[in-house]
């Protein structure tokens, strides 16, 4: 259809502080408007004629070739609310949303159709500030959802969620599950929550009539506006009859319209209030809409007003001067704020972008006045957010920092600071990796440098001290934030689980007692079927055979018999013996203390002072003293054991020689006692450490019951340790004893 306004259509087109293209009926661009050209940094020559690809990032290149094609993709990104990628002339981009209007006849007769990029100016900033704060607490705390409810068959609210009651703040008391959407609408119409609804009683009931229509029966999306939000309602109803809802807000996408959406739905159908004035008379000749709802006239009433009736902080002289400067500037738009009075005689700040308009024959100024109470409250919510926010930072009970992708502090909370022991302001502005003591540095920067977009998480626990010497554990988890690709922040949340880490150490060394407890009754039990009954035999056979020879009269070996019986009874007491000995280690809590290596092989070879001196065995401590943290008498029995065992199993020529030696590692201590005994054959390593397990039947020549080294071995595994035989060793037997030093 073609324009009415086309003079001023084009000098809107000129003027406008927003980025508008014309584009043919072939989809390849027309015109773009100065402030177009300006922002982009293109020259009009360098895209008429061309295909919207000079403008736009298009995705799937290869198969998205023709203008038309890509017109239609743009299309669709307009319809689904998408942001697109806008290119400038410098190779830079960014993402923004389009308007595209429908295809329209001109005065030359053609087709065509307007592009808008959208431009949010000062509250894009706001936003963005806005959005700044938000993402670090939906980080620490979580994302906020788009509002949503649901209705069940019969139109009653069955859920919703905190955003949806925050939408609809005016209608909160009757906001409640079970209360019918109708009387919900209503009750937010009343309390003047639906702007658009208009202030007559005949508008609201024409709105509320079609709203009800089109809950009833969604076909598509709903924009409304709610009081300083607009919102984009998309309803759907389900099979069962339940409604389900969504709200998001587009309150920036509709306050970014555009001179493309004015010429496009023409002037009426604009967000922002827009009038003209004629510099013949100085009264305003038009206002749309907006300015109206906004200033309480009727268009019969405001054509007999001038711009000296609307203003109370201006005086007449600085509104003429203001006038003047426009008049002077044409094209170029000047600004200024004002105080407007309404028709009830209620005020509004806002400021008033002016330009003067001289296409064709009329000569007229045009003013766009922009409300700054939403501005004003926006920030005032700013500000209670960030308040909020840092209310809730510094009191949390966990560790909280902001910092540059390097590390560099740039906030923390009072809770980091006193943990660490420094005042705040003296670690901002230092790197995070000058405090942490549980990773070194490169492996810190490592699990950081290799963060990703797709992988954005790393998670550390961080071990250290106190100055009391007491020993802490903290979970670090640190999330890389990204822009456009590229890192930008690190957030990061600690949690001391100190306590928690002692407690599962404690599980974990009840689950190891309880493990060798375990294994030591499968041992008691293959003792009792088989070592215990072994004498048993022994003595009932050979009682078996006195039997049968005292009733034949034979009394010939009777003797031997009952010699044979005595040898199994006392076998059978030194097994018992020793089974009592071995349980009593077995089941032994251990109780550690400090003491010197030296100690313990002094106690253990004077409780064997006797065998050592029989035999004249040496006993000696190789290298230098050692401490240990180990149950003490335990120790002591375990040397014990392996001494006897030195001296016990030497045949050879000289005297037995038992060396100890002690050393400490990193995080463990070794011990090694070596004889100069007959030696173990390898084969039989692991087999050494059973209960009455022997090498050599004949406790003629090696007296013993096998209990020596599965007691050794009891003992060590109780200090979480791990006793071996060196099978490399030929000159006699060496065992090697390591053990934990950091418990």
């Amino acid at each position: 259809m073609k324009s009415s306004f086309s003079g001023l259509g084009d000098s809107l087109f000129d003027i406008s502080p927003s980025m508008i293209f014309i584009i043919e009926d072939n989809a390849v661009i027309a015109s773009a408007n100065p402030f177009a050209l300006k922002e982009l940094g293109f020259q009009k020559k360098s895209l008429v004629g061309k295909e919207l690809t000079v403008l736009f990032d298009i995705p799937d290149a290869e198969e998205i070739k023709s203008a038309t094609e890509i017109l239609n993709w743009l299309v669709s990104q307009y319809k689904a609310n998408n942001f697109v990628e806008v290119k400038m002339n410098d190779g830079r981009s960014f993402r923004s949303r389009v308007s595209i209007g429908e295809l329209s006849e001109c005065a030359d007769g053609c087709f065509r159709r307007i592009i808008c990029i959208h431009d949010s100016g000062e509250l894009d900033s706001a936003i963005t500030e806005q959005g700044r704060y938000k993402h670090l607490l939906d980080t620490a705390l979580g994302a906020i959802p788009d509002g949503f409810a649901v209705y069940d068959e019969d139109d009653r609210l069955q859920i919703f969620n905190k955003a949806y009651a925050e939408v609809y703040s005016r209608s909160e008391p009757v906001l409640k599950l079970g209360e019918k959407f109708e009387n919900i609408l209503r009750y937010g119409l009343n309390a003047g929550q639906y702007l658009e609804a208009g202030n007559t009683k005949e508008s609201r009931d024409a709105w509320l009539k079609d709203r009800l229509k089109m809950h009833n029966n969604p076909t598509g999306p709903v924009i409304q506006n709610v009081g300083d939000r607009w919102l984009r309602v998309e309803e759907r109803k389900l099979e069962d009859g339940r409604i389900v809802g969504i709200r998001a807000d587009i309150t920036q996408l509709v306050e970014a319209k555009t001179a493309a959406e004015m010429l496009g739905n023409v002037l009426d159908e604009m967000a922002a209030p827009v009038v003209f004035i004629n510099l013949e008379t100085m009264k305003f000749e038009y206002a749309n809409k907006a300015a109206l709802n906004k200033l309480l006239y009727t268009i019969e009433e405001f054509v007999n007003l001038g711009p000296n009736d609307i203003n109370t902080s201006l005086s007449r002289d600085a509104i003429d001067e203001y006038i003047l400067r426009a008049v002077d500037n044409p094209g170029t738009v000047v600004s200024l704020r004002s105080l407007h009075l309404r028709k009830d005689g209620s005020t509004y700040p806002c400021v008033v972008s002016t330009v003067f308009e001289t296409s064709g024959h009329s000569k007229r100024l045009i003013s766009f006045i922009r409300d700054e109470t939403e501005e004003a409250r926006m920030r005032d919510e700013l500000e209670v957010q960030r308040a909020e926010l840092e209310t809730v930072v510094y009191n949390l009970p966990c560790f909280i920092t902001h910092s540059k992708p390097d590390t560099t502090l740039l906030f923390a909370n009072e809770e980091y600071a006193r943990f660490y022991g420094h005042e705040l302001s003296q670690m901002i502005g230092k790197k995070f990796v000058d405090f942490d003591q549980g990773t070194n540095r490169s492996e810190l920067y490592n699990g950081i440098n290799a963060l990703t977009v797709e992988s954005p998480v790393f998670t550390r626990e961080e071990q250290g001290k106190h100055e009391d010497g007491g020993r802490y554990t903290i979970l670090w988890t640190n999330r890389m934030l990204f822009k456009g690709g590229s890192p930008y922040a690190i957030v990061s949340v600690g949690r001391d689980i100190t306590e928690i880490k002692k407690t599962e150490l404690k599980i974990e060394k009840q689950a190891h007692q309880l493990e060798l407890r375990n294994k030591a009754l499968e041992q008691f039990a293959g003792i009792v079927s088989h070592d215990l009954r072994s004498p048993l035999r022994h003595i009932r056979m050979f009682g078996e055979m006195l039997i049968e020879d005292y009733e034949h009269d034979k009394f010939d070996n009777l003797s031997q018999y009952i010699g044979k019986m005595r040898e199994g009874v006392l076998r059978m007491e030194r097994l018992i013996a020793s089974l009592l000995e071995f349980s009593q280690v077995a089941y032994k809590q251990v109780k550690r203390s400090s003491f010197l290596l030296s100690a313990a092989v002094d106690e253990a070879c004077e409780n064997l002072a006797d065998s050592i001196t029989e035999r004249n065995a040496l006993v000696c401590i190789d290298g230098g003293d050692v401490d240990l943290h180990l149950d003490y008498v335990l120790f002591v029995r375990l040397l014990e054991n392996l001494i006897d065992n030195g001296i016990k199993y030497f045949d050879g020529e000289g005297v037995p020689e038992i060396h100890i030696e002690g050393a400490h590692n990193i995080d463990s201590a070794i011990i090694t006692v070596t004889d100069n005994g007959i030696g173990i054959p390898a084969e039989h390593s692991e087999r050494i450490f059973n209960v009455f397990q022997r090498l050599h039947v004949d406790e003629t020549v090696y007296k013993g019951t096998g209990i020596g080294l599965a007691l050794a071995k009891r003992i060590i595994e109780g200090h979480n340790g791990v006793i071996v035989l060196d099978q490399e060793f030929v000159n006699g037997t060496k065992f090697v004893i390591s053990f934990p030093t950091n418990i």
